[in-house]
């Protein structure tokens, strides 16, 4: 297992063990994988409201832009929301 040494100044040796190609593609599968789930919940949210189409959407022009805005804090704000609250650990690495 390949281990990660740091010297810090008090001439204390961190030792932090390294993740692997294997952990690190499951977890961001695992990741991914979440993404997706929520991705279709909300798509699937704004068919059964009605927006078909953005040209011509049948709940409303708010409807439309506050599905995309849904969908744009889910995909640029998942790993920032987690990182954050979950003490820089994501779902798949808790």
């Amino acid at each position: 297992m390949d281990k990660l040494v740091i010297e810090t100044p008090e001439q204390i040796p961190l030792e932090l063990p390294l993740a692997g190609i294997g952990s690190r593609f499951l977890a961001l599968a695992l990741d991914t994988l979440i993404q997706a789930m929520g991705w279709a919940i909300l798509g699937g949210s704004a068919y059964a409201s009605g927006l078909r189409s953005l040209h011509k959407p049948a709940g409303g022009a708010w409807t439309g832009a506050v599905i995309v805005f849904l969908l744009f804090l889910l995909q640029s704000g998942y790993f920032a929301i987690f990182e954050a609250v979950g003490t820089g650990r994501l779902p798949a690495n808790a």
